[in-house]
């Protein structure tokens, strides 16, 4: 009986931890920046061309968008290749929980997957939104934001 209760058991494990293999693998629409001859496109993970060499950089995608630079200026496209926001920042971050940090002039505030300001630049820097809040700095200290922009825990060293 505790054999068979083992056995039972044992391939319970192995068929959930079967179904966490799957579930872990890549998406077949994963793209990759790549560069040749100083332009940036991207590759799909057999290495097939997706999006053309255009770009003065690409980054990686988050939550569906890349940034990319065109002419100097930072700008996000969509997995098709289509801007979602025109090259228009001096500096970008990636997108997480929904918004970016964005450099306009010499200072970062966020925008939205729609290219809205959401909080107005006002940081010397800006990190990534994590449960809600964000790491951002204001001269050489810092401090935390929500998503309203409101300072939680005031700038310190």
């Amino acid at each position: 009986m505790k054999a068979q209760r083992f056995l039972i058991l044992l391939l319970l494990i192995l068929n959930l931890l079967g179904l966490a293999i799957i579930s872990c693998s890549a998406p077949s629409s994963l793209l990759f920046p790549f560069k040749k001859d100083g332009k940036w496109g991207y590759t799909d993970e057999q290495e097939r061309r997706v999006i053309d060499r255009q770009f003065d950089y690409a980054g990686a995608f988050h939550e569906g968008l890349a940034r990319v630079k065109v002419g100097g200026k930072y700008g996000y496209i969509d997995e098709r290749g289509k801007y979602a926001i025109r090259p228009q920042f001096d500096d970008a971050h990636f997108f997480h929980e929904g918004v970016a940090g964005v450099k306009v002039g010499d200072k970062w505030g966020y925008i939205d997957k729609a290219g809205k300001m959401v909080i107005a630049p006002q940081f010397d820097d800006t990190f990534f939104f994590d449960e809600g809040l964000a790491r951002v700095k204001v001269g050489n200290k810092y401090g935390y934001i929500d998503k309203k922009g409101k300072l939680i825990w005031n700038p310190t060293n």
